[in-house]
């Protein structure tokens, strides 16, 4: 990290040197790391997500693996903070008040891994030079269970007319309701019998071919 010493002298220089050498022997943040904010650590997140495809921008909002608001939750917290000042207690305060909102410890898991990684990427361009401890909540268990497709025939046939096709196809391809809600016209192919999803809606950042079976492509 270049900083200037804002002196013709290189004594002044030396000096600051080896005060922000002391101080991260101590374990603190050198002084010039102090004036970093969450938002500056938040762009450099943001820039990565852009590049490798996991988020595109709608308009002046970013969808990360295409989903609105992913960072609101950071942003209304963390917004305006001095990162040297995002400690570990800090953290569990956040946690703490995400839950008492009602939101689930797996959630909040994904907000705190997204902090996290900020703060990797903030290390690795040497913009922060200590990257806290982050307390994770402990993580559902695996769901068990699958509903066989006679079973689910039944099921489906006990449904509004209007469903069946959508349960068929979260049935068929394992989309959750929320996915296949953002799915556009324009990615459907009833010729090819297939969808189109672009990367920054796939959470592995890669396009991906969702084929339709014959009873969702009935013409």
């Amino acid at each position: 990290m270049r900083r200037s010493s804002k002196s013709r002298l290189k004594s002044v220089a030396i000096e600051m040197l080896q005060q922000a050498q002391k101080e991260l022997r101590k374990g603190a943040e050198p002084t010039s790391a102090r004036k970093t904010k969450y938002e500056d650590i938040r762009r450099i997140l943001v820039d990565d997500y852009l590049s490798s495809g996991k988020a595109v921008m709608d308009g002046d909002e970013i969808l990360i693996s295409g989903r609105r608001g992913a960072l609101k939750p950071l942003d209304d917290y963390f917004g305006g903070m001095n990162v040297a000042s995002i400690k570990t207690d800090v953290l569990r305060h956040f946690s703490a008040k995400r839950m008492e909102k009602g939101v689930a410890g797996p959630t909040v898991n994904r907000n705190l891994a997204m902090l996290r990684r900020m703060f990797k990427l903030a290390e690795r361009e040497s913009k922060v030079s200590n990257v806290p401890y982050f307390p994770m909540h402990k993580e559902s268990e695996p769901r068990e269970g699958f509903l066989e497709r006679p079973k689910f025939e039944k099921l489906r046939a006990e449904m509004p007319q209007p469903l069946r096709a959508p349960l068929t196809f979260c049935y068929e391809t394992g989309c959750r309701t929320g996915a296949m809600a953002k799915v556009l016209w324009p990615w459907v192919s009833l010729a090819k019998q297939e969808i189109s999803l672009p990367p920054g809606i796939v959470k592995n950042r890669k396009p991906l071919i969702v084929p339709l079976s014959d009873e969702l492509t009935p013409c």
